[in-house]
């Protein structure tokens, strides 16, 4: 199974003697990137340095390998957000009791409090109570909404989101039609992400959508799938 280090100013996921750079901060730090280190503690973002720091003691202090994948996502996210030159849009697919959620406010609200951040469940109840708490404890917020609408069928704009992350925390009954709908949702540069979390099924169709993807795999039952939207096979 796969692991996650910060060593040498990288966030590397490793496997079977391969690795993989997530996040190479060395141009952060030297200045030489998009969004230098500089810009992020003298221009009012120094939240955003502060996020990068917390990634890092999070990645060296964390040992449950149920955490790992969304200490991932984290990284994988903050890589984007690091690129992109202004606010961002995310869809979280399937948004449960908002324990994923927290994590993509705070670090949406950290680098760009205008960007956006929708979290869409199936309906309202007791979960909704839970994501609310969770929500609560965040000081910095993105622009929050919370959807309650039939998965695989959101209703939501067509090729709007730079990112949608799918929950596979949640139990969906109809995975081919939630990632059917994933996929129409995001941008046609954007990127679709899923946490497969127990869930074989889900992932099993996650790549017959994506022959081109990335895997990231922590345990038997934890794996995280990317892939662009525009590589989507259409059936």
């Amino acid at each position: 199974m796969g692991s996650l280090t910060f060593t040498d100013c990288k966030f590397i996921y490793s496997r079977q003697g391969e690795e993989r750079i997530l996040l190479d901060l060395k141009d952060l730090l030297s200045g030489n990137g998009e969004m230098p280190w500089q810009c992020l503690t003298e221009c009012g973002n120094l939240a955003a340095a502060e996020a990068l720091l917390g990634l890092i003691g999070k990645i060296k202090q964390e040992k449950e390998e149920t955490a790992l994948p969304v200490i991932a996502i984290d990284v994988l996210l903050t890589a984007y957000l690091l690129r992109a030159s202004g606010p961002c849009r995310i869809l979280e697919y399937g948004c449960g009791d908002g324990g994923l959620s927290s994590h993509l406010a705070e670090l949406l609200g950290c680098f760009h409090e205008e960007s956006s951040l929708v979290c869409a469940y199936h309906t309202l109840d007791g979960a909704s109570m839970a994501w609310m708490e969770q929500m609560a404890g965040i000081e910095r917020l993105p622009r929050l909404s919370y959807l309650a609408g039939d998965y695989g069928c959101l209703q939501l704009r067509e090729r709007y989101f730079d990112i949608v992350i799918v929950n596979g925390a949640v139990n969906y009954e109809e995975p081919y039609e939630v990632l059917a709908d994933a996929s129409e949702l995001a941008a046609e540069d954007g990127i679709i992400l899923c946490h497969a979390d127990d869930s074989p099924l889900l992932e099993s169709i996650f790549k017959l959508f994506f022959e081109e993807r990335e895997e990231y795999d922590f345990s038997p039952y934890q794996k995280i799938l990317t892939a662009k939207a525009a590589d989507r096979i259409r059936r």
